[in-house]
Parts: structure tokens; C-alpha cells; sequence
């Protein structure tokens, strides 16, 4: 994503050692428009595979990422030079899909469940802060 400044801001995976084996963990960071790298940051969590999803842009102009992880998945935003701000983490095996940064300045992010779960899809509405405003299910 580009950011208001001229850089970039990414979110994807990362390979890192554990133990005897690689494991692939949530990989976030930012360049410049020269495309160095200003900050990084891998998220350390238990399990051995993190899948990451959606990035938006913030007003303070860092980033807000939405990712998915060991049975929980979590909105969390960044400022400008790397620091978290806030973090807010739900249980369940739901996926965030696509987050978008609304007109008001808060977020929308669209929820999905596997087939297999027979769980409805959703949206969440997000306060500029992390707290939830709104959600609703669609889909069977």
C-alpha cells in the first residue's frame, strides 16, 4: 500500500528459524519512496503459521493491518515510525479479508469463516481506537 507520504507499507510472511524448523510468521513494515526499508516488525506468536490479510491507512499516517492466527484474529495499528498503538484480538477461526479506513475516519473490515464451519460471514466497524462499533452477519 502506498502511504500518504510517498513510501510504502506492507503486510505479508516471513521465514524464520524455530527451533529445527522454519516457520512462517506476520511480517509488517514500511520503506520509503525509494524503497528502503524505514521499520519492520515480525509478529512472535505460539503458533508455528500466521496468515496475514488487510492493511489500511491510519489518519495519524501509519497503518492499520488486520490478521489471522491460531484460532483468533486481531486488528492492530502502527504510527508513522513503527510503534503499536493498539491492539484488538477476537477468538475464532474467522479470517479478516479485506479492511478498508471508512470516511469518518474509523474502519470496516469484512470477515470470512470456511465453508466448512457453517458460519456466516460478517462485517465489523472499528472505532479509530480499536473498539468495535458495529458488526453484522450476512451470508447462509
Amino acid at each position: 500500500m502506498q502511504t500518504e507520504d510517498g513510501g510504502y507499507a506492507f503486510v505479508g510472511l516471513k521465514e524464520v528459524p524455530l527451533k529445527k524448523e522454519k516457520t512462517m510468521k506476520i511480517w509488517i513494515g514500511k520503506l520509503n519512496a525509494k524503497g528502503n526499508l524505514l521499520w519492520e516488525k515480525v509478529l512472535n506468536n505460539s503458533g508455528k503459521y500466521d496468515v496475514s490479510f488487510a492493511i489500511a491507512p491510519s489518519l495519524s499516517g501509519g497503518i492499520v493491518v488486520a490478521v489471522s492466527g491460531d484460532q483468533k484474529y486481531w486488528f492492530m495499528e502502527f504510527d508513522k515510525s513503527g510503534k503499536s498503538k493498539w491492539k484488538k484480538t477476537f477468538r475464532g477461526d474467522a479470517v479478516p479479508c479485506f479492511l478498508i479506513r471508512t470516511q469518518d475516519g474509523n474502519y470496516v473490515a469484512v470477515i470470512s469463516y470456511s465453508r466448512e464451519s457453517g458460519k456466516k460471514g460478517k462485517l465489523i466497524k472499528l472505532s479509530r481506537r480499536g473498539t468495535v462499533l458495529w458488526t453484522t452477519s450476512f451470508g447462509k
